[in-house]
């Protein structure tokens, strides 16, 4: 059977969930690198590779970072065509049925109902935001960082969120468009060529040292 793979990612982590076997959104986990979420999400399906896969980044991402992930996916082996790229302010507004407004905990920034954020953490500024567009307040990151900014926000009635949580949103309030289409002969390709390539002179590099330090070693003994 095939099965479908959500990824919320950030600079910092990626939150993933699937629909699998079961045909229930389930989350997977929380995982440091994109091969390592796809490879454990895989687990007790049929396939190494989900028929499909969304992408869920955070709003306002620069195109730079985009590609770096496009790119990890696709040496994690998740071909280009396969995948959806979905804002975490357009999934969580489709999945609360209207405005909302991302406290994001980690990175301890709003994001405002229209997507456009950065704005730094102030408690008065999120109260006027829902006071003025009716939008429910979402604390999202880590459990532990989430918890220290609870008290700040308990007024506004916010509901706590991690990143697999939103991965799996993902999954339970799907659309058909996508931020950008993708064409596998082209960019996101090529970034998968320059990372792997990256990754192959690291390995090098590493062997010239070890060689370096094994030399030197050997005037010693």
């Amino acid at each position: 059977m095939t099965w479908t793979l959500a990824l919320a990612v950030t600079p910092s982590g990626i939150g993933a969930a699937k629909i699998g076997a079961n045909d229930v959104p389930e989350t997977t986990g929380y995982f440091p690198e994109m091969d390592r979420a796809v490879r454990f999400s895989a687990g007790g399906e049929s396939t190494n590779s989900p028929e499909k896969t969304v992408l869920v980044v955070e709003a306002g991402i620069q195109p730079q970072q985009l590609r770096w992930f496009l790119g990890e996916l696709i040496i994690g082996g998740v071909p280009a065509e396969t995948v959806q790229v979905r804002s975490d302010v357009e999934v969580l507004t489709a999945a609360f049925g209207g405005p909302v407004l991302l406290v994001d905990a980690d990175n301890e920034t709003m994001v405002l109902p229209s997507g456009t954020g950065g704005e730094p953490l102030h408690a008065g500024r999120a109260g006027e935001i829902v006071a003025d567009t009716g939008a429910q307040l979402l604390l999202v990151g880590h459990g532990d960082v989430r918890g220290k900014m609870l008290a700040a926000f308990r007024d506004l009635g916010p509901v706590e969120l991690d990143r697999p949580g939103v991965a799996r949103l993902a999954l339970e309030n799907p659309v058909t468009g996508s931020l950008v289409s993708l064409d596998p002969a082209q960019d996101p390709v090529e970034v998968a060529s320059r990372a792997t390539n990256r990754s192959v002179a690291g390995y090098a590099t590493i062997i010239v040292v070890a060689l370096a330090v094994i030399l030197a070693l050997s005037f010693f003994f």
